[in-house]
């Protein structure tokens, strides 16, 4: 007998508005063990995903002596919201997708 996804998913899912700053995601994720959490818009709608893997250049600068030089308004643009490091590409299954669907897509897109 097969696996569906519902067996393997976690279902108690926490989830963060598109508003949400990248400092008070990784407490979520921190304080909830997870990895990835979904974005949702006003109206609770799927807009996109952050993961451990968008957070990570945030938390790890460039070299430090950056700072030392004065700000120039061609400055790179710094994600501070969800809405600017999700991915907003999100992929998709129903519950009762088999397990070995969702690792053959999740493979097929490098998640």
């Amino acid at each position: 007998m097969s696996s569906r996804v519902k067996d393997v998913m976690t279902s108690d899912v926490v989830t963060v508005g598109e508003m949400a700053g990248y400092k008070d995601i990784i407490a979520v994720m921190r304080e909830r063990r997870v990895s990835a959490v979904p974005v949702l818009d006003e109206s609770d709608r799927l807009i996109g995903i952050v993961s451990e893997a968008d957070l990570i250049p945030l938390e790890t600068g460039d070299d430090p002596r950056r700072h030392m030089l004065p700000w120039h308004p061609s400055a790179q643009f710094v994600a501070r919201r969800a809405d600017d490091v999700m991915t907003s590409d999100v992929v998709t299954l129903s519950e009762e997708a088999d397990v070995s669907e969702a690792a053959r897509l999740m493979l097929q897109r490098h998640i």
